[in-house]
């Protein structure tokens, strides 16, 4: 195998390399980040109720119990569910007109019953889309459904009191939404009375009733001017020992159920910790003939579960944290970053280098250049590069006329510019400027040693190439200091230093370019016969 074929086997390793252990990365932090967000709660049913039989043959006849459980939400998710049955036969049923989810328990025997149901909830700041609201249509039969008066479950539409108050809304709103939002605002004026009695009719004429009778009031309303709306009962997770369910309606419009909430006053959307557990008329326990649920025979409460073991898994001391630079003291992360940013300034000199064809005073020259200009602040650095050039060319230029060898005469011209730079920090302080040890001692250091690869330079090959030389590596210095002074991708490269793996597969396919460099092109571009494509 060539070396051509090695080069290209070990980018697509390294690439590979990359982007595996970047995956792994991502995956875990994300892992981490959802468990410490997230949180767990239980929602728990405790029914009692009595299971009996027809009058006529107390050993006959089935007691059934219809129980809705809670739908996932974008916010809330349901992980699990337990039941303890308590002798009775569970089965399953959804409901197709309003999707909401029951489980039946029903029994032949009759007696006193205390069945259990468990619900594991997680709770997330991120919405998940899959259990956003949809578009949907309504068949005929379903707004049929959405639309109908029901005297059982007080929606008493054909209510002279209810039809004088639609015409009054109806004259105020021209479309459909204005009169939905003025059915909202009516309810809203209902004031919360938890003593009040009667329904819908009394709310209207006395403007004062329980939540749940202004909820239905805002359905019998919207019903009675054509536009299809239904009840909603559920839970809002709080910690509680005794959680009483509450009521909000839901409005087809546009398409899609709107949720309205006459109680807090909430409308088209819902805080995060709503959890539905029925749509359509009716309480979340519906026990059917043969069954009798007394007082008090209905119980939920809600409790935090202990968080995501992968919080605590992800914290403990373990090898692999060597891994993750983010656990290092804070006043290391800028340090870190910086020397995880160097590869990228020396990709920018290689490319610059070898194809652009812009020639530096060596490869690190310019990333160092500017990593001591981040360090310090415009001022002090600005002011530190001016004395050290000056110092450095005026020294040189005095010390040629002693005709010193050239280690003594870069040792002289390094005291002279510590001394100017000692001096200058004191005029500094004096001002009321003092910068910190770093902003001085770096810049001072890579700028010394600029000055003495220039004056090497000048000895070598003459003061035009030095200068060319340090032209090129000023203006690959500012691209350099573009990248390393951009604190996003500082933070990201130390969150994912596998990120180098790429910049290792770069350095090789750089390394095998053979082409012409952007400035050749330029340089000897009168050689190219008119006409002739350039290669």
């Amino acid at each position: 195998m060539n070396s051509r074929s090695l080069s290209n086997l070990a980018i697509v390793g390294f690439i590979m390399l990359g982007a595996v252990l970047l995956g792994l990365r991502y995956r875990a932090r994300r892992e981490a980040e959802i468990a410490r967000q997230d949180s767990l709660w239980e929602l728990t049913y405790e029914i009692r109720f009595e299971a009996t039989t027809t009058p006529s043959d107390p050993t006959s006849g089935i007691s059934e119990l219809r129980i809705a459980t809670p739908f996932n939400t974008p916010h809330v998710q349901v992980l699990s569910e337990d039941w303890t049955n308590a002798g009775l036969t569970i089965e399953r049923k959804e409901l197709l007109q309003s999707g909401t989810k029951e489980v039946r328990l029903s029994t032949t025997r009759p007696g006193i019953y205390a069945p259990q149901a468990d619900f594991t909830l997680r709770l997330s700041p991120r919405a998940n889309a899959r259990y956003g609201p949809r578009l949907e249509n309504l068949s005929r039969d379903d707004r049929t459904f959405y639309l109908r008066a029901d005297q059982k479950r007080d929606i008493p539409t054909n209510d002279d009191k209810v039809r004088k108050d639609v015409q009054t809304l109806s004259q105020a709103a021209t479309t459909e939404w204005e009169k939905i939002e003025a059915a909202f605002n009516l309810c809203m004026e209902i004031v919360t009375d938890p003593e009040a009695a009667g329904g819908v009719k009394e709310a209207l004429a006395n403007k004062k009733h329980t939540p749940a009778v202004r909820a239905r009031t805002m359905v019998t309303l919207c019903r009675a001017m054509g536009i299809p709306a239904r009840l909603v009962t559920g839970f809002e997770i709080s910690q509680t020992s005794n959680a009483v369910p509450r009521t909000w309606v839901e409005v087809f419009y546009n398409q899609r159920w709107v949720p309205f909430d006459t109680e807090s006053g909430y409308r088209q959307t819902l805080p995060n910790d709503y959890v539905p557990v029925r749509r359509g008329d009716g309480p979340i326990v519906i026990p059917l003939e043969g069954t009798i649920a007394p007082d008090g025979g209905e119980r939920f409460s809600i409790r935090v579960l202990p968080p995501n073991p992968l919080v605590s898994k992800g914290e403990a001391k373990h090898p692999f944290q060597i891994f993750n630079l983010e656990r290092l003291p804070v006043p290391m992360h800028t340090v870190m970053s910086l020397l995880l940013l160097l590869p990228f300034g020396a990709l920018i000199t290689a490319v610059i280098r070898n194809v652009v064809g812009v020639q530096t005073f060596g490869t690190f020259a310019p990333a160092l250049l500017a990593m001591s200009f981040i360090y310090a602040d415009p001022e002090t650095g600005l002011a530190i590069f001016l004395i050290v050039v000056t110092v450095g060319l005026v020294g040189r230029w005095w010390l040629e006329r002693l005709r010193l060898l050239m280690v003594p005469r870069l040792s002289i011209i390094l005291t002279l510019v510590i001394l100017c730079v000692v001096f200058s920090v004191s005029t500094f302080d004096f001002m009321g400027l003092t910068p910190s040890a770093q902003a001085v001692l770096l810049p001072m250091v890579i700028l010394t040693i600029l000055i003495e690869r220039f004056h090497v330079t000048v000895e070598e090959d003459g003061l035009m190439f030095a200068l060319k030389l340090t032209v090129g590596t000023l203006v690959v210095a500012a691209l350099c200091y573009l990248v390393l002074g951009w604190e996003e991708v500082g933070a990201w490269v130390l969150t994912y230093p596998e990120v180098h793996f790429f910049t290792i597969a770069a350095f090789i396919l750089l390394g095998r370019y053979a082409g012409y460099r952007l400035t050749e092109l330029w340089r000897f571009r009168d050689l190219i016969e008119p006409g002739e494509p350039v290669r």
